[in-house]
């Protein structure tokens, strides 16, 4: 065998990897965490607001995780007010959520894995945001 065969089998499995990388690739699943992504780009800086004001106002949440469920208590600021909860798997879109309550606590199952909870309210004329991470063992 000469190298100018060497070098054509080279050639043959540098290609044929490349077409299984890229078959590959396609199959792969690919989610975004909203479908919606740039609406609520443009939105965002409302959301900085709302968080600023949740951190200077000491109106924060607080969580309670017990096995698989979880239970949020919300601020005394909160009171009546209707209160937003997005759930948000980190790895399935399947296990997202999307909660709304008026109570001052919510208590909620989750299935195994890693989330992150937005919760919204207003209080008066100013509106809250925050986000908590939560893994759930």
């Amino acid at each position: 065998m000469n190298w100018g065969w060497k070098i054509f089998i080279l050639y043959i499995g540098f290609a044929a990897m490349i077409l299984t990388l890229v078959v590959m690739s396609t199959q792969e699943k690919i989610e975004l965490v909203t479908s919606d992504y740039y609406k609520k780009e443009i939105a965002f800086q409302g959301i900085l607001e709302a968080s600023k004001n949740a951190q200077d106002e000491k109106a924060l949440s607080t969580l309670e995780i017990q096995q698989q469920n979880v239970k949020i208590h919300f601020p005394d600021r909160s009171k009546g007010a209707e209160k937003s909860i997005f759930v948000y798997s980190v790895s399935e879109s399947s296990k997202d959520q999307h909660l709304q309550t008026c109570s001052d606590s919510l208590y909620f199952p989750l299935s195994t894995g890693k989330y992150k909870l937005q919760l919204s309210w207003s209080g008066g004329d100013k509106k809250y945001f925050e986000e908590k991470i939560v893994q759930i063992k």
